[in-house]
């Protein structure tokens, strides 16, 4: 982990009760560079274009952006999505959608080849992996906006 010591700490220490859609001195700039260098590794590695919706059309949200992987160019024969928080290192994949399959379901179904290419994609990039499902749990953070929400509100959606 980059920041704690487990996903938790990691969430955790990213929370941040005064700014909500992203952190303080966020640099757009900077965040659209390093999310299309993971396009640009992702494409390669997957040899395929990606979907790509990020910032501007990605506005009123705690993520950057998303980028869609062709079940064509998987292993899994499904699309894979990634889904990328604005407040790095976060970064969500998904088979075929996200909220679609618990993290059992997706450890059985998700070729070996793929997670491989993902997560040697966002070490690459220096993004963390966060288990979706995990994001899934009652919002516990520090701002008293988001308490009937999920941590993936929180992190990863438009609020």
């Amino acid at each position: 982990m980059a920041i704690g010591d487990s996903p938790w700490d990691l969430l955790h220490d990213l929370d941040d009760p005064n700014h909500l859609e992203r952190p303080a001195g966020f640099d757009v700039g900077e965040a659209i560079g390093r999310f299309r260098a993971l396009q640009a590794e992702i494409e390669r590695s997957f040899g395929c274009d990606c979907e790509v919706d990020v910032w501007p059309s990605v506005q009123d949200a705690s993520h950057l952006g998303r980028l869609t992987v062709p079940a064509s160019a998987t292993e899994t024969g499904e699309r894979l999505v990634v889904v990328i928080s604005n407040f790095s290192p976060l970064a969500v994949y998904a088979l075929e959608n996200p909220g679609v399959y618990d993290q059992a379901e997706l450890d059985v179904l998700l070729g070996p080849a793929d997670r491989e290419r993902i997560t040697s994609s966002f070490a690459n990039c220096g993004y963390v992996a966060v288990q979706e499902e995990q994001l899934w749990q009652r919002y516990d953070g520090a701002s008293p906006h988001l308490r009937q929400h999920t941590w993936w509100d929180r992190f990863f959606d438009y609020l």
